[in-house]
């Protein structure tokens, strides 16, 4: 074994596709990766052939969560290891709809997951997985990575296929299936909040509902504790810049979750009959967990499962929020620089970008200036204006 540590990849052949793709583009960004390849170690340069001794030497072990995941004897296994070990591990949920239950629950509760169910966001939830990746420095990415010659190129991803495990995977062969890839048909719901140009004039209409006082008083507060233990305030509150009726300086002077939902609530874009807002602000930033505290107060509510289905939140807030996850942390800081801005908390890169906006450097009507101005750094910042172009 080099001195370079090394990823393992712990699925079920259930998503084996988007597993390659993510195994492939770890190679890509430097990283050496473990994976069980038809039941054999698929990396032939690694001294570990065997999943025990693969798990117990890995840095990190990427578990990609799903019920299949759950119910395989094999991933039973790998999790018992894992557990054993006490590997760090970063959970992906696979799965929209699953809920750690059984064996998972005691290997993986309280981890904060990545929702990879989704592959519309692949990209913004494989930068996320990139920026887990920088608290083990241990794994040393290199940026000539020698991609190994027996990886193949990964299937593309499609949002409408879900494919079926080949007879020689460990786990048996499961069916795919049947995926439906038309719109979901929703009831009439509650009115479209805002009318703000950039966003769509047409919605997917949800059942409608009317929480109590208390129920709606409840949902604020249960949903604050959740962005505060899993979210980013900063994010929250460039988020927030997208609504005229909130002053920016209120959102400047608030770093307290409960207060910046509750400036939401006071400018009407947050009531008892709607709290669209807040599950799509939930879905936009990757706070996952909040889902479940929308479905524990309104059961039926239809949760937004892509960019499509979101209506109170501008096209431009939508490319920022990418661009914020996305973004190279050096990039950010040097456009500070070049801005003269002076920021106390610079290792929040989502405080630096609320300070852009603040001082009207990044903005819906000089965006074309600030991406000439990435473009006179001296990184590559293709990425990050591809994000700030993502949605139109």
């Amino acid at each position: 074994m080099t001195e370079r540590g090394y990823i393992m990849l712990s699925y079920n052949w259930t998503h084996k596709v988007i597993v390659r793709n993510i195994r492939y583009r770890l190679w890509q960004e430097g990283y050496r990766v473990w994976i069980d390849i038809d039941g054999k170690d698929g990396m032939k340069d690694f001294i570990y052939s065997d999943m025990p001794n693969a798990v117990k030497h890995a840095t990190v072990v990427i578990a990609c969560l799903s019920k299949k995941y759950e119910d395989s004897p094999n991933c039973k296994t790998e999790g018992g290891c894992i557990g054993h070990y006490d590997k760090k591990r970063i959970p992906l949920l696979m799965e929209k709809d699953y809920k750690l239950d059984d064996w998972v629950v005691g290997i993986f509760v309280g981890r904060i997951w990545i929702d990879f169910s989704n592959v519309e966001r692949f990209e913004a939830n494989f930068q996320e997985l990139l920026a887990r990746l920088q608290n083990y420095p241990t794994l040393n990415p290199e940026k000539n990575n020698r991609i190994p010659a027996n990886l193949p190129l990964p299937e593309p991803l499609s949002s409408n296929r879900n494919p079926v495990p080949p007879s020689t995977s460990s786990d048996p062969p499961a069916t795919a299936p049947s995926v439906d890839t038309t719109d979901n048909p929703r009831s009439l719901g509650s009115e479209i909040l805002g009318n703000l140009e950039g966003r769509t004039t047409s919605r997917p209409t949800r059942p409608s509902y009317k929480l109590t006082e208390r129920e709606y008083a409840s949902l604020l507060v249960k949903v604050s504790q959740r962005w505060k233990k899993f979210g980013n305030v900063h994010m929250l509150k460039v988020l927030l810049c997208d609504f005229n009726k909130i002053g920016i300086t209120d959102i400047q002077n608030n770093n307290d979750e409960f207060e910046l939902f509750k400036l939401l609530r006071g400018s009407g874009k947050l009531s008892p009959s709607n709290i669209d807002v807040i599950a799509e602000a939930a879905f936009l930033c990757g706070v996952g967990a909040i889902e479940e505290v929308i479905l524990d107060k309104i059961p039926k509510y239809q949760y937004p499962t892509s960019n499509k289905e979101i209506n109170t939140i501008t096209k431009y807030r939508q490319n920022v929020i990418e661009f914020g996850i996305i973004v190279n942390q050096s990039n950010l800081e040097e456009i500070v620089k070049l801005s003269s801005l002076s920021c106390k908390n610079k290792a929040d890169k989502w405080n630096l970008i609320f300070e852009l906006e603040l001082h009207n450097v990044l903005t819906p009507k000089n965006k074309e200036s600030f991406i000439e101005m990435l473009g006179e750094l001296e990184n590559d910042t293709t990425k990050e204006v591809d994000a700030l172009n993502t949605y139109k």
